[in-house]
């Protein structure tokens, strides 16, 4: 994690350098310097990692290299603290002092570290020499001596990427398969390698298995193996005359080359030039955890992406795997349905399963212990299962691998927000700031890549299509957790924990799963806890002198005053009400302790005061807290907070004025109808045109808070939630008037009690792209205004948001709309053609009972894909079939029709 670190020492020193700070002893000039030998570092880092011959020293370098980064980022920001909380200038000369001295030592240590690099990276003696015999070729794949494995669930996606294969374009084409590790891209690729027709059907076939680090000559001599024979007198040539060799072994041939596992661009780049094209129809099939290495290799098409074993399959795979032609005892469905479950559809997890249990007694006790853990006795095999799936892991790029360890701080099974992800990474400081991009910007690719390697699942999308809430398979889980403990990057309390473990205070991250019961589908094997058998297994303790004897006695980094925990995040998911935590938090343990603390996501704890405690923590940037109160002025103490989530149930929450006085707050969520304060200075509206120039979230405020002098103090901002009650929607129409002054505004959500009329589209600033208007009961003529809006892509109608019986569109408008959602009106007729939608994609109507037809034009739209109605009248369902047989009958197979009935 050395990179990581680098990173986060690098916000540390540019976030000083950049601030308001004077220093006797020239600390800004170190600190400059500090943060360009930072990012030298980094630099050479990158290149010269996979020059290293053995991976002992690179591993020694990259720990020396974390180790100061994190002894500069302690130092510095210990520094911060001291200084916010000085109160004469002798202590802060002797501060200064302090850290004056360690600094120079420090800046000696990067240099040293940047001079090995350097000779690194020119010494090219010391990359590592790959040996023939150290990758696999086609000839010895094991995948192709055996017939006899037991397959299920590839019977559609054989047939899909045979057709593919045999399909009538004579020219070459590239067919490509991906998925994550395990999931049976290998399986599939040997079943079509041995299928008779595909045998008969190309005259010539090679199979080759590619690793993380290949040699091209190893995979051209694998390939000659497999078409032609090879003498001694090949072994001798050259790589371009084995090309040139390969080239014309396959030339007016029709042939089938598959390349299994291939991990980057650059191989299919090396290779490509060695298959000729004839026009004879040959192919060549390539599977790969990458999907940017299968777009690459076909831009033209789509990959063939794997999908998980559904339950029934998995069930099947199971038998079959453990009792072969026999059927399984009647006792054993239902806690082997349970097993089968456990393994979320990846079959290499239940082919080790299964392995287990076919070496066990087949007995319901013996079964039922399986089930408690069955992801202890997978991953234990961790030559089959872990270490598989390792290498999607080791092959990471340094920027990638700490948010990909970040994800074990979530339970298993969560179902993660990506707003909350994407502000964890940013706050964290993991990430690499980028001149052109916000962190937030940065998140978002990092999170795009690390799913496109298949290490992140997709769990829903928004209406936009992108990724609106993600997860991760609980075997990409476990291989996290055994690699964040190696690198001691993260520190997990497990199930029924109430207190703060002694050896949590020396971790950096720390995730507290509290009471996260089994699954439902467990409860006839192990029965759910109950409240007061939690409360009876409660061991309360006097953390005040546990910590005090513990801090005594724990080795601690010495260059740290005694008072500093090395806590940087507390993450907390689940209950009970009352833990330890909660002690921790509402006492002065918290703020004269955990004092470098920058992320508090302490998710649905409840507190019935603010803890006033928190805002002593300077260096925090994310606040996740629930069920509070009130919103104490003391809060904007917290002077580095840029991320504050509150979901309190009820009440409306009125912000201090010195919410003004928190530049570095990036993103403010407060409980619905929360009032937004006058801001400082608003008698000169010009001079607070950047009290918050760094805001770019602020949702749910009361309209009657966002006057014009409001939305010219935050310019930034990109998404915004407006909130009114029956009496405030009055208001509402003249606050949407002054929405102009939010030049970057993306995101607009407005749910209102009434509002009567929409003020011109002028209105409305030009970057709006996503609208979501609730209960205004506007007049369906008001849609004309919205027309009007030259980029809006995304527009959501909500519970009455218009109210008429009869709409038509204006002929001109709604240019870029891709995705409209109306969801509960009393719209009977809807007269519309193709021309007033002419990109729309996705048409979703939700309780639209009273509407009589969508309109048949509305199938002419060549962009459609989808109409989803929801509890619509049967009328309406009966004309979207309509449109859908009319579309098949012209040649247009891709409009899909998706009904959920009333």
């Amino acid at each position: 994690m050395a990179y990581a670190a680098l990173n986060s020492v690098k916000q540390t020193v540019d976030g000083f350098v950049n601030g308001d700070f004077s220093c006797i002893f020239g600390l800004l000039e170190q600190f400059k310097t500090l943060s360009e030998e930072v990012s030298v570092i980094q630099g050479l880092l990158e290149d010269s990692v996979e020059k290293w011959r053995d991976s002992y020293g690179r591993k020694k370098l990259e720990n020396r290299i974390k180790h100061v980064a994190c002894k500069a980022q302690d130092l510095i920001e210990e520094f911060l603290y001291i200084k916010a909380e000085a109160s004469d200038i002798a202590s802060m000369y002797n501060e200064e002092y302090h850290l004056n001295c360690h600094m120079f030592k420090l800046l000696d240590e990067m240099n040293s570290i940047k001079t090995i690099l350097i000779k690194n990276c020119q010494d090219t003696n010391t990359s590592e020499v790959l040996q023939p015999g150290d990758y696999s070729t086609g000839h010895s794949s094991p995948w192709i001596s055996s017939n006899d494995d037991i397959v299920v669930g590839l019977y559609d996606d054989l047939m899909k990427v045979k057709e593919r294969l045999i399909g009538t374009s004579s020219k070459l084409d590239v067919v490509t398969i991906v998925g994550m590790g395990g999931i049976g891209k290998t399986t599939l690729a040997k079943k079509i390698f041995n299928d008779p027709f595909i045998q008969y059907h190309f005259y010539k076939h090679a199979w080759i298995t590619i690793t993380q680090k290949y040699q091209v000559r190893d995979i051209l001599l694998g390939l000659l193996h497999s078409v032609t024979q090879i003498t001694d007198e090949v072994r001798r040539k050259t790589d371009a005359q084995l090309t040139e060799m390969l080239y014309k072994s396959l030339k007016g041939q029709r042939y089938l080359i598959i390349m299994d596992d291939i991990w980057t661009r650059k191989c299919w780049s090396d290779l490509k030039r060695c298959f000729p094209d004839d026009r004879t129809g040959s192919r060549i099939l390539l599977t790969s955890r990458e999907v940017d290495v299968a777009v690459y290799a076909n831009p033209d098409d789509h990959p063939h992406h794997m999908s998980f074993l559904s339950l029934d399959e998995s069930w099947e795979l199971l038998c079959k795997k453990v009792f072969s032609l026999e059927r399984c005892p009647w006792d054993l469905e239902d806690v082997g349905k349970v097993i089968a479950e456990k393994c979320q559809g990846l079959p290499l997890g239940i082919v080790v399963i299964a392995g287990y249990l076919s070496n066990i007694s087949k007995t319901y006790s013996s079964w039922m212990n399986v089930a408690r853990e069955v992801r202890s006795f997978v991953s234990s095999d961790e030559e089959k299962c872990l270490d598989l799936l390792a290498l999607s892991y080791s092959f990471l790029p340094h920027h990638l691998k700490a948010c990909f360890l970040y994800m074990g701080a979530f339970p298993e099974d969560f179902e993660i927000p990506v707003w909350r992800l994407i502000r964890l990474w940013a706050a964290e400081g993991i990430l690499r700031a980028e001149c052109s991009k916000s962190l937030e910007e940065v998140a978002d690719l990092y999170l795009e890549d690390l799913i496109k390697r298949s290490l992140i699942l997709v769990r829903k999308k928004r209406s936009d299509g992108g990724v609106k809430s993600c997860g991760i398979h609980d075997l990409v889980r476990d291989l996290i957790l055994r690699e964040a403990q190696k690198e001691d990057f993260l520190f997990v309390v497990k199930l029924h924990a109430d207190v703060f473990p002694k050896n949590a205070y020396n971790k950096v991250r720390v995730s507290f799963h509290y009471n996260i019961f089994p699954d439902l589908d467990l409860d006839f094997l192990l029965p759910r806890p109950t409240k007061q058998s939690l409360l009876r297994h409660k061991h309360l303790m006097d953390t005040s002198n546990d910590i005090i004897d513990y801090h005594m006695n724990m080795n601690r980094r010495s260059h740290l005053k005694p008072s500093f925990f090395l806590n940087r995040s507390i993450l907390c998911f689940g209950w009970p009400k009352i833990s330890e935590l909660d002690n921790v938090i509402n006492s002065d343990i918290l703020s004269a302790n955990f004092k470098l603390l920058r992320v508090l996501d302490i998710g649905r704890r409840c507190f019935e005061h603010f803890p006033v405690q928190i805002t002593q923590l300077v260096h925090l940037r994310y606040l996740g807290l629930a069920t509070f109160i009130y919103f104490p002025a003391v809060l904007s103490k917290l002077s580095n907070l840029q991320t504050l989530v509150n979901e309190h149930d009820s009440g409306q929450v009125k912000l201090p004025s010195d919410i003004w006085k928190m530049p570095q707050m990036r993103h403010l969520h407060v409980t619905q109808g929360g009032h937004l304060p006058y801001p400082l200075r608003a008698s000169n509206v010009g001079n607070s045109l950047s009290i918050l120039p760094n805001l770019q979230t602020l949702t749910s405020v009361s309209v009657v808070s966002c006057s014009e002098e409001i939305f010219a103090c935050i310019p930034g901002l990109k998404k915004l939630g407006l909130f009114a009650t029956g009496k405030e929607s009055l208001q509402a129409r003249n606050c949407l008037k002054h929405l102009g002054y939010l030049t970057k505004l993306e995101k607009l959500k407005c749910d209102f009690y009434e509002l009567g009329q929409l003020p011109h589209w002028c209105a409305f600033p030009p970057t709006l792209g996503k609208l979501t208007l609730t209960g205004c009961f506007l007049p369906w003529k008001n849609m004309k205004t919205l027309g009007m809006l030259p980029n809006l892509e995304v527009l959501k109608l909500k519970d009455f948001a218009f109210k008429g019986s009869f709409w038509e569109p204006a002929e001109e408008g709604f240019s870029l709309l891709k995705y409209l959602l109306i969801e509960r009106t009393d719209l009977v007729n809807w007269k519309a053609a193709n021309f007033h939608f002419p990109r729309l994609e996705q048409l979703i109507l939700r309780f639209c009972k009273d509407l009589k037809a969508i309109p048949l034009s509305v199938g002419e739209i060549p962009t459609l894909r989808i109409i989803d109605l929801d509890n619509s009248s049967p009328s309406a369902v009966s004309s979207a079939r309509k449109i859908q047989e009319e579309q098949q009958s012209m040649g247009n197979d891709g409009l899909f029709i998706r009904v959920t009935p009333l």
